[in-house]
């Protein structure tokens, strides 16, 4: 009887421990708008998709090619987190909430990548390498400030 009872407690530290693994908030579409060549902002866009069964909160981010690094809502209110409940999305797109980056210590060029670094309230950390896209000539027209 205390093998079977060890054989199911194992059994149930395998099924939460690979639950726990599977357990991820996922980045798709991350980009970032090629600043123009004498601004020391920029800004970056995509979209994050909690998989987990626990709410997951984004404290920050952060970047080594930038001084500061914001989340800002779309009237460019700081934002001082991010909480995605479970099966939940976000998007930082044009036009609405975004990411800016402040104090870029080099010029940013088209097609190079730059990082962010997403901090979770957990301690995890998930580094992204954001792809930059040339959108000059795209209408800023409609944008809330």
């Amino acid at each position: 009887m205390v093998v079977k009872q060890g054989i199911f407690l194992l059994w149930m530290i395998m099924m939460m421990s690979s639950e726990l693994q599977a357990c991820e908030v996922t980045v798709q579409h991350a980009w970032l708008r090629l600043p123009p060549p004498v601004s020391d902002t920029a800004a970056a866009y995509m979209q994050l998709n909690n998989h987990c069964q626990t709410t997951k909160q984004l404290k920050s981010i952060s970047s080594p090619q930038a001084s500061m690094v914001m989340m800002h809502h779309v009237k460019m209110k700081m934002m001082q987190s991010l909480v995605l409940k479970p099966q939940d999305g976000f998007t930082f797109q044009p036009k609405a909430n975004h990411v800016m980056l402040m104090g870029l210590k080099a010029p940013i060029h088209k097609d190079t990548k730059v990082t962010l670094i997403l901090h979770w309230q957990d301690g995890h950390q998930q580094t992204l390498q954001l792809e930059v896209k040339d959108m000059r000539g795209e209408s800023m027209q409609g944008m809330n400030m």
